[in-house]
């Protein structure tokens, strides 16, 4: 068990509890933040689940409000880590047993921080509790996919398993194609599943012009286990203006979410895409 060292009083974030070294590896890698809550659960089982289909390196998180006294800190920090390994009592079936790590600081800034470090494949997060300044400052997800570039999945409802159909959110037919690739990447979704696709912004036909909040209304009325969108490429600042379509399906409830990093726009170019390269041929 590491020592709990502190580096500064006036910066909570320094401290660093039973931090397990990570070693470099090139096989799929999830991260897990859990606060250890029921809502929770579900994120950790899905996430467990994924390691072990994908053969993943797995790490759970849990961080310790930073806020609070060092000998409560400490205790709290023990208590986690003897819970995720209560939850790991089965890990004898895993290749790589699965790695914990409990830390010390703002919980939304110490997972980007860890996300940052070691650079996941993916975010596994639970259902998170409304806080005020989430349309102004983001959700974790929301600011994972933002300023860490990760993929970050939000388990409100799901279960382990695939999912056996998706939603996506684009704005156009070469957005909708890589993200539907994400979909394949991330092995979030059971082969042959259907994906429906909505377009909420269309700048051609202006008829198929429609806001933000009908086009997430159009899927989640009847909602798909898991829907995919891509962060605003500045949430904080988007939702000032209009209401963001990352912050509303994040902040939904109504099913799982994929939020996927901003991507270039030349990334998505006539000629990668399935329609492009069909009207081609």
């Amino acid at each position: 068990m590491n020592s709990l060292s502190l580096v500064s009083k006036q910066n909570p974030g320094a401290f660093e509890v039973h931090a397990d070294s990570m070693l470099g590896s090139a096989r799929f890698k999830l991260l897990c933040a859990t606060d250890l809550w029921a809502r929770s659960d579900r994120a950790l089982q899905k996430a467990l689940w994924l390691s072990e289909v994908t053969d993943a390196q797995l790490l759970l998180l849990h961080v310790v409000d930073g806020e609070l006294p060092l000998r409560i800190a400490g205790r709290k920090a023990d208590l986690a880590r003897s819970a995720l390994e209560w939850h790991l009592r089965d890990a004898a079936a895993f290749s790589q047993p699965p790695a914990v790590t409990v830390r010390v600081g703002n919980p939304q800034q110490t997972i980007i921080k860890v996300a940052r470090a070691w650079r996941p494949d993916m975010v596994v997060l639970g259902a998170a509790s409304a806080r005020v300044f989430d349309r102004i400052r983001g959700t974790t997800a929301e600011r994972l996919a933002s300023e860490a570039s990760c993929p970050a999945l939000v388990v409100n409802r799901g279960e382990p398993g695939a999912y056996s159909g998706a939603g996506v959110i684009a704005e156009s037919c070469c957005q909708a194609f890589a993200l539907e690739n994400d979909l394949d990447r991330l092995q979030v979704l059971r082969g042959g599943a259907p994906v429906r696709t909505v377009y909420p912004i269309r700048s051609r036909p202006r008829i198929w012009r429609a806001p933000v909040r009908k086009a997430a209304a159009a899927l989640l009325g009847a909602p798909p286990e898991v829907v995919v969108v891509e962060v605003d490429r500045w949430p904080g600042v988007s939702e000032l203006f209009r209401r963001g379509m990352s912050g509303m399906v994040a902040r939904s409830g109504a099913t799982d979410v994929l939020i996927t990093p901003r991507r270039s726009r030349v990334s998505e170019s006539p000629g990668g895409c399935k329609h492009h390269l069909r009207a081609i041929n």
